[in-house]
C-alpha cells in the first residue's frame, strides 16, 4: 500500500478521524531494508592485497613464527574471519592453523593479520599461506582456497643439493679496448631448493690459458635466493691481451653449504693495442730453483686465483699483475713528537692495489708487531701511509736497545710480501 491510515482521537475536540500517518510507514519501510539486502548480497569477498612477515625464516634449531597480513573486501553483508595456514611447496608439510583477527577498518573493508606458526626441521624451501576460503554474513564464498603469501623457510638439515644455474648471458661477446676501456655484463638465473644460494663469482682465464683471476661477485638483480637473476659487470681495460677470454662461474653454494662444479659461461673476444701471447708450451723435465728462490711450481700445476677486488677488472698477465713496493731508497724511519710516522707506497700494474702494511722490531730477541694497516694505492700511484703509534710501540721504537724495525707489505693473491729494513730516528 501507498500509505497507511490511522484513526486516533482528536486530542481537542475528543472526535475520531481518519489521517494519513506517512512518519510510520517510512519506519515500516525501513524494517523491511535489510531483509532486501540480503536477498541482494550474491557476491563472495575479495583479496585485496597481502604479504608475509618476515620473508624468510630459519627453523633448524627451533620453530619460527610468521605474520600474514591482508586486506578484504565485501560488497554487503561483511566478510567472516577466514581459516588460514601455511603449505609447503614440497612436501605435504603444513602448519597448524593460524590466530586470525580484523586490527582495523569494517567487516566490508578490513585489514586482517594471521600468525603462523613453522615447526622446528620443517621442510625447508617455498611456502605458501592461503585461506581455506573467502565467506561473507550470506553465506557466499570463494570456490576454493585463496593465496595469500609466499615466505622462505630455511632447514639446513634438509637440503641436500647445490644450487642450478638455470640460464646465462654474456653481452657483448666482443670488445675493443684500442683507446678505451669496455664493459662486459654476465647475466645469471640461479635456483636453489631450500636454503637459498650463496652470491656467485665469476672467474677469467687469460686467452693463452697462463692465469685464471676472479672478476668479482655477482650483484642481485630481482626475484629472491630461491630463484633470481644476479649480474656481474667486468671492466676490461685498455692493454690487456688480445684473444678470447674464458669466462667460468665458480662452484654455486647455497647457505647449507652444499657446493655444486665449475661451469663454463662462453668466451669473450677481446681487441687491444697489446699484442696476443702465444702460449708457452709445457717444460717435460722439472727445473732446479735458483739459489733463495724456493721450489719450482710442478708441472701441470693450477695456475694462481688473484682477487681483482672491487670492479670486477679485467687484469693483465701474471707476470705484469699489480703490486704494492716501497716507494724511494730510505731507509730511516723518522717518528714525531706525536708518535706518527709516515712509509712511501707505491702500485706497480694497470689495477688498483691493496694489501697492508706491517711493522715489527725484536725485543729481547723476540718478534714484535707494533702496528699494521689495511692501504689501497690506485694504479701507477704513490702514497704515503701514516701511522700513530702506541705508547708501547713508541717505546719500542725510540727508547728501547735496538732501535731497528722491519716493514712488510703485503698484496692481496700474492703470497710473498716485499719488505724492508728500517732504523729509527730518538725522539728528543
Amino acid at each position: 500500500m501507498s500509505c497507511l491510515s490511522v484513526r486516533r482521537r482528536s486530542l481537542r475536540s475528543g472526535a475520531g478521524a481518519w489521517r494519513s500517518f506517512a512518519p510510520l510507514t517510512a519506519v515500516l519501510m525501513g524494517l523491511a531494508a535489510p531483509t532486501a539486502a540480503l536477498a541482494a548480497d550474491t557476491q563472495a569477498p575479495k583479496l585485496v592485497s597481502a604479504s608475509a612477515s618476515p620473508a624468510w625464516v630459519n627453523v633448524t634449531s627451533g620453530p619460527a613464527a610468521v605474520t600474514v597480513t591482508f586486506r578484504v573486501t565485501d560488497d554487503d553483508s561483511g566478510a567472516a574471519l577466514p581459516v588460514v595456514s601455511g603449505d609447503s611447496d614440497l612436501s605435504k608439510e603444513t602448519t597448524p592453523t593460524g590466530t586470525v583477527t580484523r586490527v582495523s577498518g569494517t567487516p566490508q573493508d578490513g585489514v586482517y593479520k594471521a600468525k603462523l606458526t613453522v615447526a622446528k626441521g620443517a621442510v625447508g624451501g617455498g611456502w605458501t599461506a592461503s585461506a581455506l576460503k573467502l565467506e561473507d554474513a550470506a553465506g557466499n564464498a570463494t570456490p576454493g582456497a585463496v593465496t595469500l603469501a609466499r615466505f622462505t623457510v630455511f632447514s639446513f638439515g634438509f637440503d641436500t643439493f647445490a644450487p642450478k644455474l638455470v640460464s646465462s648471458s654474456i653481452e657483448p661477446a666482443s670488445v675493443d679496448v684500442t683507446s678505451a676501456p669496455a664493459t662486459v655484463l654476465v647475466t645469471l638465473h640461479i635456483t636453489d631448493d631450500y636454503t637459498g644460494t650463496r652470491v656467485p663469482t665469476v672467474d677469467v682465464t687469460l686467452p693463452d690459458g697462463s692465469e685464471t683471476r676472479s672478476v668479482g661477485d655477482g650483484r642481485f638483480l630481482s626475484g629472491d635466493v630461491l630463484d633470481g637473476m644476479w649480474a656481474v659487470p667486468i671492466i676490461v681495460p685498455m692493454n690487456v691481451a688480445s684473444g678470447a677470454w674464458t669466462l667460468t662461474l665458480r662452484p654455486l653454494r647455497d647457505a647449507a653449504g652444499n657446493s655444486g662444479k665449475p661451469i663454463a659461461l662462453g668466451k669473450v673476444t677481446v681487441k687491444s693495442a697489446a699484442p696476443v701471447t702465444p702460449q708457452t708450451p709445457a717444460t717435460p723435465a722439472t727445473p732446479k730453483p735458483a739459489a733463495g728462490t724456493g721450489p719450482a711450481p710442478a708441472a701441470g700445476a693450477a695456475a694462481p686465483t688473484v682477487d681483482a677486488g672491487q670492479g670486477g677488472v679485467l687484469g693483465a698477465r701474471a707476470t705484469s699483475t699489480s703490486r704494492l713496493s716501497f716507494a724511494g731508497t730510505s731507509k730511516r724511519l723518522t717518528i714525531s713528537r706525536k708518535g706518527t710516522l709516515a712509509i712511501a707506497l707505491k702500485c706497480t700494474g694497470i689495477n688498483r692495489c691493496k694489501g697492508s702494511l706491517r711493522l715489527y722490531s725484536k725485543v729481547r730477541g723476540k718478534k714484535v708487531k707494533i702496528v699494521s694497516k689495511r692501504v689501497s694505492v690506485a694504479a701507477g700511484k704513490t702514497v704515503k701511509v701514516r701511522f700513530t703509534l702506541t705508547r708501547k710501540g713508541r717505546t719500542v721504537l725510540t727508547r728501547g736497545r735496538s732501535l731497528k724495525a722491519t716493514a712488510s707489505v703485503w698484496t692481496d693473491g700474492i703470497k710473498a710480501p716485499k719488505t724492508r729494513a728500517l732504523s729509527t730516528k730518538r725522539l728528543k
